[in-house]
């Protein structure tokens, strides 16, 4: 359909793959289904701070019957039940993603789709691992890694067990999105735009993936640099989430972040001002978020 043909040209990475027509042609119901699992969510949690309540105004009338029962020798239970209720919405809440996208045609097609396209990496043997999966593709639909994330949330905490050899947690492939870009031209707009709204979303699952370190010695901010993203496309959220990433010095270059963007250069009539300024505000921003690093490299300098 040239219809459909020209709407992935204007809204698609470069050569749009299996997966992004997939999401093209079915976003409305995909986002319909984000909606309404937030909705459940807030409802979930809603409905589990009133339990706890509950549970607590109950404790305290029952020690207070307990007193006055003591008098006339008469025992009363000291719980109420409703914390066991509340432990029961919790879990029903975690698995509510899951249950429902299970059945889901759509949902089906993206597991067949991030199964296949690893087959090519993956260690035969090794737990499919969907949201690693969704993460080394470049430029993966936002909408569906915010789904795998609520359906599989403990992946966001997890190395990659289907390439153990490298241990890659979700935030370091993300990162890695456009390291093999073309240094005249640079990423594509669109992947470098999901890349930042992917890294904002990983940062607030598990602030404790940024300073993770794989099988390479690199955590994601190192990852990020090498990949050549700046200050506003992810490395904001990555030192604000934890400034000691800062200190983590590249294991080859034995460069700290801030070295290593200003090493990070690009040549050829495509990379004018616009480029060069944003790499002069990325070395400053990394500065200013911890001036201490210059005083510890001349240390190591003179050392």
């Amino acid at each position: 359909d040239p219809t459909v043909s020209a709407q992935v040209m204007k809204i698609s990475p470069q050569s749009p793959g299996a997966l992004e027509l997939l999401y093209l042609c079915n976003s409305a119901a995909i986002l319909a289904v984000m909606d309404r699992h937030a909705l459940w969510t807030r409802s979930a949690r809603q409905q589990q701070q009133l339990l706890q309540q509950q549970d607590r105004d109950s404790d305290e009338k029952s020690r207070g019957t307990l007193e006055t029962s003591l008098k006339s020798d008469v025992r009363v239970p000291l719980s109420s039940g409703h914390s066991v209720a509340a432990n029961s919405m919790s879990t029903t809440s975690k698995n509510s993603v899951a249950l429902e996208l299970g059945a889901w045609w759509i949902w089906q097609w993206t597991m067949l789709l991030l199964k296949y396209g690893i087959m090519s990496v993956k260690k035969p043997g090794t737990p499919f691992m969907a949201l690693h999966a969704a993460a080394r593709i470049e430029g993966c639909p936002i909408p569906l890694l915010m789904l795998l994330m609520k359906a599989f949330p403990q992946q966001v905490k997890s190395p990659d067990k289907m390439v153990p050899r490298e241990s890659m947690y979700p935030l370091h492939l993300v990162c890695r999105w456009g390291i093999h870009a073309d240094v005249v031209t640079g990423m594509d707009p669109i992947v470098a735009s999901r890349k930042r709204m992917a890294i904002s979303a990983l940062v607030r699952e598990h602030r404790g993936g940024t300073v993770a370190v794989n099988a390479y010695g690199h955590t994601p901010l190192l990852c990020a640099l090498e990949s050549g993203t700046n200050w506003d496309g992810g490395l904001r959220k990555l030192v604000k989430a934890n400034v000691t990433a800062l200190a983590f010095r590249d294991p080859f270059s034995q460069l700290y972040p801030f070295l290593l963007a200003a090493c990070t250069t690009a040549t050829g009539k495509g990379v004018g001002r616009r480029y060069e300024l944003a790499r002069l505000s990325t070395i400053y921003e990394l500065l200013r978020a911890s001036p201490s690093m210059i005083q510890r490299f001349q240390w190591d300098v003179e050392w």
